[in-house]
């Protein structure tokens, strides 16, 4: 297997998961079209700018998709989907350019798959329960922030 090819077919899965999240207007479809077609194009390249690109077009598609009524739920996968499409994508384009068309890195690609979706599943999780504990009472749109701001800090220990 070449380096890369299952954290490209995981980072596609997760921006078709956004997608089909925050399809809700057609101004979110747009994006979130105009964002899966920029991961597509970027892991197939090689090109860490046009996954950047796309992983914010899908970020944008979130409070579009808020201001045209989707549901809480649906924007925190979107959150996570579009989270887990840009690290998985950026990963796909790391791994081929550091490895050499032999090297098997399947294992690995799946393990840090594995691991980072638990680890936005506790960040979307808790952005939910913050939510919940509300009761409710703010708006889509808030929550789509609070989203953001939680992905952005758990980007952040990336660095």
């Amino acid at each position: 297997m070449n380096p890369g090819r299952a954290s490209a077919a995981l980072a596609l899965l997760a921006a078709v998961a956004s997608l089909m999240a925050t399809g809700v207007t057609t101004f979110a479809t747009v994006a979130g079209l105009l964002g899966m077609a920029s991961i597509a194009a970027a892991v197939v390249f090689d090109r860490p700018l046009g996954v950047l690109c796309g992983a914010l077009a899908l970020a944008a598609a979130i409070p579009l998709a808020s201001l045209g009524g989707a549901s809480t739920p649906a924007l925190v996968v979107a959150g996570v989907a579009t989270a887990l499409a840009y690290d998985l994508a950026d990963a796909a384009v790391e791994s081929r350019r550091s490895f050499d068309p032999p090297a098997r890195t399947g294992r690995a690609e799946l393990a840090h798959a594995l691991g980072v979706t638990v680890l936005l599943g506790l960040v979307g999780g808790s952005v939910y329960l913050v939510y919940a504990a509300t009761a409710g009472s703010g708006s889509p749109l808030a929550v789509a922030l609070l989203l953001l701001g939680a992905v952005s800090l758990t980007a952040a220990t990336r660095v």
